[in-house]
This record gives C-alpha cells, structure tokens and sequence, in this order.
C-alpha cells in the first residue's frame, strides 16, 4: 500500500541539486517532513512546488486547500526555507478564475522523472490505490531528456520558451533563480498564498479528519471520543437530543409542506399584528410573537412579511429584526441547554477541538449563515446553541446578516401590496426598481462573499 509514499521519500532524499514538483495537492505531512529536512540540510537541494491557486469547488477549496495553506506557513518557517518556492500558475486576465493544474508530476536534478496519479495528499499516499512511472538515467542524452522535459514544463507556465529557461538556470546557476529571473509576463508563475481567511482556517478540522494517512476505524474513533462507561449515559442524551431536534424539523416541515402551513398565512399574521398594535406595550407582544414563532419552527420569511404588512416597511423591518434576534436568542439558549453538557460527556479532544473552532469562527460564520441560510431558522439556532459558540457573537452575526434580508422582504412587500392596492405605471416601476435594488444586492453579497474566501489568503 505504501509504494508510493516510499518513492516519493526516497525521490527527495537522493536529490542533489533540485526538485522540481507538479502536483494537484499539496497536504502531506509525511512529504512535508521529508521537505523539511533537506531544507535544513546546509547544501541540500533547491525545491520547487507548483500546484493549482484554488480548488475545483467550494468543498475542495474549504478544505485540502485550507490544509496546504498550514503546511505552506509550517515549511516558510523552517531553517532553509529560502531554498524553498511554492507557485500557482497564472495567465492575466482571469479574474476570479484560475488555471487547473492536475498534473502529478516530479523531476529530481536531472536524473529521474516520475509521474502518474498520486496526489501529495494523506489519503493518495497512504489510502488510494495508485500507480506511479519512474524514469531514471542511465546516459547523458537520458539527463538531457529528463532536463528537457522540467524546461518545457516551466517555460509553458513562464510564456517563454524552453531554451529561455535552460539559458536562465543555466545562467543563475539556480533552478529558482532562473525561475525568478523569468517571472513577471501575462503568463507567469504567482507566489502560492501561505494564507486563508482566519475564520475559515478557525472551522476546518485538522488533517486527520479532512485527510487522514489511514482508513478510519468506526469503532476506534468511537473509543477516542466516548469511554465505555459513558456509552450508556450519553446514549440516552443523544436519544433526548435527536428526538427534540426531530421534533423542530418536523414542524419546519410541516409549516412548509402540510396543510398546516395553509392556516397561518401573512393575512393571518398581518390580523394579529393589526390587534397587537391596538393594544399596550405593542413592541412587547410582537417579540413575543416572534419567540413563539421561533419556537415553533414557524417560517421567519412568513412573519416577517406579516410584520411588514402591519406596521409598514420600516417600522416593520425594525420590530422584524429585534424579534428575530430575540427568538434566536430563545432556541440558542434551548440548543444550548439540551446540547452543551452532552457535548462537554462527549469532549474526546477531537471533538472539543473542533467545537472550538466552530465557537473561533464567531461573527463571521454566523453571519455567513444567516446570508446564506441554508436551515430552517430555528434548527440553526438549536445547532449554534449546542456548539462553543458565544451567544453575543451569535446575536451580532445574527443581526448583521439578516438585516440585509429583512431590509429587502419589508420594502419588496410594502412595494407589492401598494401596487396590489393600486396598479398605476408608477407603482409598477418603482416595484421593479425595488425588485433590481434587491437582486443587485444579492448578487454583490454573492461576490462579496466568493472574493471573500477566495480572496483572503492572498492579502
């Protein structure tokens, strides 16, 4: 099973004078200590990495690539890291886009060349079946071959050709210094970012869950996270836990899917809104409205619209927004009193290392959630409530992100029913400016939030 990784070891330790390295990934930790110490070797080799910027999708990119950009800052911190240089391909002109290296490819001095389908990665070298070529040489013109090839690889991503790059090693006596003596063209070679966003470096796990070096044992990981005394005591706790959150999901359901969302309608709210205003203390009663709602799994979408039909767009995007966050407030504390002390029993050190990281993404990650809400409201509440989250980033991430919505369903419904009410040429066109205002918005959130992860580790 290991093959592989034993030749990849042994490819890195022979090397005299350079490694020059294509791969997909880049998340080994056993390559990764192989690197490390031939970089503190005095005269060890020169070693060049060239993998892709970004990943093929948002899991890939939230995870292996979160797991290279640690690996990259734990090499760029060791003795002999000069001798070091990790590049993306780059043509101008992309944009938010990239060039997708999948080559798995290495060159040692000029002496062996290998390729085939292992990645770089834990779970290649130490899980996947794969197959490798290894080319050594044994004469002159084989040296040359294997040379040719390395200058032909780096002049297609440098836009010169493969003379200027034997000219510029040759030249530098350097293999990185020829690199970089070359560097700067619409086609170039780009420093790799050694960073992503913190937030997002907090969430993800560490690379035995992400990409573990063996097939995980069911059973081990259990032995690693509950003892067998507590097996019977936590059993019942998660029984409670998974039926009170089973219980929330099927009201979620049955408001969205069943009759019984037919009988809560925004007239029926706008109705109890239109009593509750006519009564004392009205702000009173409309967050308690919501904390019911809440506790209910009622759609927050539907209350909102009832809001904003009884008391306007703007008064009602007021009181939305303070009973929203109060009635998040209600189910998180609920979330955190059936979840937190059956979290605290089940503490093995990987799952209170992760709680704390998802507790570290704060504001942030709350806020992306409410943007992108992709839960039912409460459920969401329940969830963040169980974990280490603290309850005052909690609301702020709350707030903050669903302003932006409940802004836009108040001012969009109080548009429509104004144009319901009375269908001039007027009404119609500032609906439809308000309609434009609002998917513009949602499409430079959108962006906002792709630079954003995307974007990060390069600033």
């Amino acid at each position: 099973m290991h093959e592989i990784r034993q030749l990849f070891l042994d490819c890195i330790a022979q090397a005299r004078r350079s490694i020059y390295i294509e791969n997909q990934y880049f998340t080994s930790t056993v390559i990764a200590d192989a690197i490390t110490r031939r970089l503190r070797e005095p005269d060890g080799p020169e070693i060049v990495v060239v993998s892709r910027l970004r990943g093929s999708g948002w899991l890939e990119e939230n995870t292996m690539f979160v797991l290279r950009a640690r690996l990259i800052r734990r090499l760029c911190g060791t003795a002999g890291a000069e001798r070091l240089r990790l590049y993306c391909p780059h043509q101008a002109g992309l944009g938010d886009e990239c060039i997708a290296l999948h080559s798995k490819l290495m060159i040692v001095d000029d002496r062996v060349l290998r390729m085939g389908s292992a990645n770089i990665s834990n779970r290649s070298l130490g899980v996947d079946t794969e197959c490798d070529l290894l080319i050594e040489a044994e004469s002159d013109a084989e040296r040359r071959a294997i040379a040719a090839a390395r200058d032909s690889l780096l002049a297609e991503h440098l836009g010169v050709k493969r003379q200027d790059v034997a000219k510029a090693i040759e030249g530098q006596g350097s293999l990185i210094g020829g690199i970089e003596s070359l560097r700067g063209r619409s086609r170039t070679l780009e420093a790799t970012p050694p960073d992503v966003d913190p937030d997002l470096d907090a969430l993800v796990p560490d690379a035995a869950t992400i990409d573990p070096e063996r097939p995980l044992d069911p059973d081990h990981l259990i032995d690693g996270i509950v003892t067998t005394e507590e097996r019977p005591r936590v059993g019942k706790r998660i029984i409670v836990i998974t039926l009170a959150l089973l219980f929330f999901a099927a009201l979620a359901a049955a408001w969205r899917w069943s009759p019984l969302g037919e009988w809560i309608t925004p007239a029926t709210f706008e109705a109890l809104a239109e009593t509750i205003r006519q009564a004392p203390a009205t702000p009173v009663w409309v967050m308690l409205v919501y904390v019911v709602a809440s506790l209910l799994a009622v759609p927050i979408t539907l209350v909102v619209v009832a809001t904003a039909l009884a008391f306007g767009p703007w008064a009602g995007a007021a009181y939305a927004l303070g009973g929203a966050v109060l009635g998040a407030a209600v189910t998180f504390a609920l979330g955190r009193l059936l979840g937190r002390a059956t979290v605290r029993r089940l503490a093995g050190s990987r799952l209170n290392a992760l709680s704390r990281r998802l507790g570290r993404g704060g504001i942030t990650a709350v806020f992306i959630f409410r943007i992108l809400p992709v839960a039912p409201f409460t459920i969401v509440n329940l969830v963040a409530g169980a974990s280490h989250l603290s309850l005052r980033d909690f609301l702020l991430g709350t707030a903050l992100g669903m302003a932006p919505g409940i802004v836009a369903i108040s001012v969009f419904t109080d548009r429509l029913a104004a144009t319901l009410s009375d269908p001039s040429p007027l009404q119609i066109t500032v609906l439809a400016v308000v309609l434009l205002s609002i998917a513009l918005g949602a499409a430079g959130i959108q962006r906002w939030l792709t630079r954003r992860e995307r974007g990060a580790g390069a600033a």
